[in-house]
């Protein structure tokens, strides 16, 4: 009887800190997940902002490619008006990737789109794709890292709430434990 009451009285402190750990993770989770978007971002508008000044896609990228299922690195692709890959700096299995013609769609569209695209298991992305005169840039990157930061906080956090609810429960049953020995 005496433990259900205890249990009771830390209910609400229970319910407190869970929600409080669950919003301080997500919180974290999307500001490592959305802070993953600032580079795509910045060289997407960049190349963009070239290209509509008449520059040819081939001639601003070119040479070395990103192989996407291995590396980490940005890389950029350049889709003309007709949604075919005119310039690419990134290799999918050995080929120019295609992302999905719904990403190209929304950026002429909206003039910007942020997604993230899983070409296939274990591969995510994270993709900025911006409208240009002739078509769209779209620039992206490994989530891979972030994905791994994102899991060890996550893993921290639940240790962090499992202590913080242990710790509190037991608090609440010292306090019971000594107003009891107090009424003897």
């Amino acid at each position: 009887m005496k433990f259900k009451i205890i249990f009771i009285e830390w209910l609400p402190i229970g319910v407190t800190v869970s929600f409080l750990a669950v919003m301080a993770y997500g919180l974290v989770q999307q500001t490592i997940r959305l802070s993953v978007n600032s580079e795509p971002a910045q060289i997407a508008n960049d190349v963009a902002s070239i290209l509509s000044q008449g520059v040819e896609p081939s001639y601003l990228i070119g040479g070395e490619k990103t192989e996407i299922t291995k590396q980490l690195a940005p890389y950029v692709i350049v889709y003309g008006l007709d949604g075919k890959v005119a310039a690419s700096s990134a290799s999918f299995d050995g080929q120019s990737p295609n992302v999905p013609q719904g990403i190209l769609a929304e950026a002429k569209l909206k003039g910007e789109d942020r997604v993230t695209w899983q070409p296939r298991a274990g591969i995510r992305q994270a993709l900025v794709a911006v409208s240009y005169n002739n078509g769209v840039v779209v620039s992206g990157k490994s989530l891979k890292e972030p994905e791994k930061l994102i899991g060890l906080i996550g893993r921290d956090s639940l240790i962090g709430w499992a202590a913080t609810m242990l710790v509190s429960f037991a608090a609440v049953f010292a306090i019971h434990r000594s107003k009891l020995f107090a009424k003897l």
